[in-house]
């Protein structure tokens, strides 16, 4: 299972951000807490672009769902993480 994290800027009609971000750190097996799910991989996501900040999306209000860009780059991150944990399976 691989997670993308919940961005961490705070939006005032999503108050919980903050506790989903600390649950989904609680499950991630590489985090070795009482409550880690096995093959479960955290991947974050608080550098990439939501559309109130990417530059391909004019005039856009949404500070929760991710642009075009961010939406690419976590492309990027979760095949990243896939090789990486089956990279670790062959050797």
């Amino acid at each position: 299972m691989f997670i993308g994290r919940v961005i961490s800027l705070e939006a005032t009609r999503f108050l919980g951000r903050n506790v989903i971000r600390n649950e989904q750190f609680q499950v991630a097996e590489d985090f070795f807490s009482k409550y880690a799910i096995k093959n479960a991989f955290l991947i974050e996501t608080d550098d990439l672009k939501i559309k109130c900040n990417d530059y391909c999306i004019p005039m856009s209000e949404d500070d929760v769902h991710l642009g075009i860009y961010g939406i690419l780059t976590l492309g990027e991150l979760f095949s990243e993480c896939i090789y990486r944990k089956y990279k670790r399976i062959d050797e």
